[in-house]
Parts: C-alpha cells; structure tokens; sequence
C-alpha cells in the first residue's frame, strides 16, 4: 500500500513538472485591437465682424477741378483730388467775404444762399415763403454761371417751378464729368408756395470742400422722376492772395510753395 502511494506522488510530482514546462515553452498569443479615435477638429481662429450702419460712400472717380487763378495771371494749374467725402475740410479756411450783396435771386428760376461757418441748424422755416435769413451770404451770377459763396455751413437751394412740385422730390448732386450723383437730399415743397422747392446741402465736398472752387450739376427731381430742373452751379470760395510765385496757396493749408533761394 505504501509503494503505490509513493508511485501516485511520483507520477503527481512529474505531471505538474511536466504541466510547468509546457506553459513556459508556450508563447503567449498577441491579440491586435484596433481603436478608433475621433477626428480632432482644432478651431484656430473665430472672428466675428460687426457692421454698424454708416452713410453709403460715393462710388464715383477722382474729380479734377481748376484751381482759382486771376485773369492778368497766365498760371495754368489743376488739383486732383479724391472721391467726394473722402476728405476733411481744412480747420484754417478763410472766411468768404461779406461784401457781396443781394437776395440769393439767380437765372433760371433759383435762388440761394450759404450760411457762414459755425451757424444754426434751418430748422422748419419754409423758405419758399421768407427767403434768406439775415446773415445769409448770398448767390450771384458770374460769367453766365450760378455761383454760391463757401466756405458755410450749409448752403439753401430755392428752386421755382412752373408747377406744383408735391412732395417725395428730392435733389441730387452730381459730378460734371461723369454725370453721377454722389449725394442727394430732400427737396422740401413750400406750404406757402405749391410752385416752389427748396433744399439745405450739407456734404463737406460742396459747402468746404479742399478746393478753392468746384462746379457740380445739380438737378431737382419730383417723386415721379422727372427732372423739374438741371443746372450747373458752381460753389466758390473767396479768391485768395496769390503766393510769390503767382499760384495759389494750398486750399486746405493755405501754404504756398517754398523758396529755393
């Protein structure tokens, strides 16, 4: 009984050596697993634009408009500058001057006036029926040509009509060389007069511009669009004192061209 109980130990003890050699000489089994990342979205940059309602800018060419010259003066001379608006009017400008006298009644039917620098607001006065204010400078003809005196506040346009105007007109600017409007405000009808319009122009390019004078075509059109009047107006500064050399000094600097000697 002992001897067969020492076989089974024997063959116990070479069946777990042998059970132990076998796991060690198996390689263990590499098992592949495939893991799917999701795609990484890397945002680098938001910008977000905010757009503030501005006046519509004149999409309109560079004007060339001849600077001011005096007859006995044979300096012929030009000055290119950019679209109207795109400028500011010179804070050193000289005044007009007030020695011109009248009512503002020039050819065709118009009559106008500008308002010195730095004056009020029109207000709701009809213009139609009490016509120019008392510190008014006002318009004249000079060589055929309706004239306005700037620099001014804001320069009044009253236009007579041989009929009833209405409302919903408006009046438009536009630049001689290629007839397109860069501004336009309301014509505003007379209560007093059903026959007479009238508008207050503001645009730095037509009450100060940095010229010493500019020509534009100004039309008065009715709500139905039809032109009731069209004309060229010319809106001048004073003539200036000429520099050393016969021209004219810079509109916006009042400098004028430097020594070389």
């Amino acid at each position: 009984m002992l001897r067969v109980e020492n076989i089974i130990k024997t063959l116990l003890i070479i069946s777990g050596l042998f059970i132990l050699v076998s796991c060690s000489l198996i390689e263990p089994k590499v098992v592949e697993a495939t893991v799917l990342v999701p795609q990484t979205v890397v945002v680098t940059e938001i910008v977000e634009r905010v757009v503030t309602a501005t006046t519509s800018a004149a999409t309109i060419t560079p004007l060339t408009t001849p600077a001011a010259t005096q007859s006995t003066q044979t300096v012929s001379q030009s000055t290119t500058v950019t679209e109207p608006g795109a400028a500011t009017p010179s804070a050193f400008v000289s005044q007009a001057d007030t020695n011109r006298t009248g009512n503002g009644e020039m050819q065709n039917g118009l009559t106008g006036w500008c308002m010195p620098l730095d004056s009020a607001a029109p207000g709701d006065t009809d213009y139609g029926r009490y016509g120019m204010p008392t510190a008014g400078r006002p318009g004249f003809v000079e060589d055929g040509v309706n004239t306005m005196h700037i620099p001014g506040e804001y320069c009044t346009l009253v236009f007579e009509f041989s009929s009833q105007i209405g409302t919903g007109g408006k009046v438009e600017v536009k630049q001689i060389h290629n007839n397109l409007t860069f501004y336009e405000v309301e014509l505003v009808p007379s209560a007093s007069n059903p026959n007479v319009g009238y508008a207050h122009l503001y645009h730095n390019y037509i009450v100060n511009p940095p010229l010493w004078g500019v020509t534009y075509l100004i039309e008065a059109v009715d709500a139905n669009g039809t032109t009731r009047w069209s004309g060229e107006i010319a809106f001048q500064k004073t003539q200036p004192d000429l520099c050393w050399d016969g021209s004219t000094p810079d509109p916006v600097t009042l400098w004028c061209p430097k020594k070389d000697w």
